[in-house]
């Protein structure tokens, strides 16, 4: 899993929850499978976005990409 996000705890939190890659020649060939986008600040429109609220989890399994 790669995880991306705007704020330093909320890395933080995912290096707890995750296992870390500590071999290097492991690291350069891995492909994770999953990327999680993490925006606490990025609030949707529901009008405009077709969302229930203005936060939201969207997975797209074919990009293999989680946005929250």
């Amino acid at each position: 899993i790669r995880v991306i996000t705007e704020t330093a705890w909320h890395s933080l939190f995912a290096r707890n929850m995750f296992v870390q890659i500590h071999d290097m020649v492991k690291l350069e060939t891995h492909d994770p499978a999953f990327t999680i986008v993490h925006v606490p600040g990025f609030k949707s429109v529901p009008a405009i976005d077709g969302t229930n609220s203005d936060v939201f989890i969207i997975v797209d399994y074919g990009k293999q990409l989680i946005l929250i």
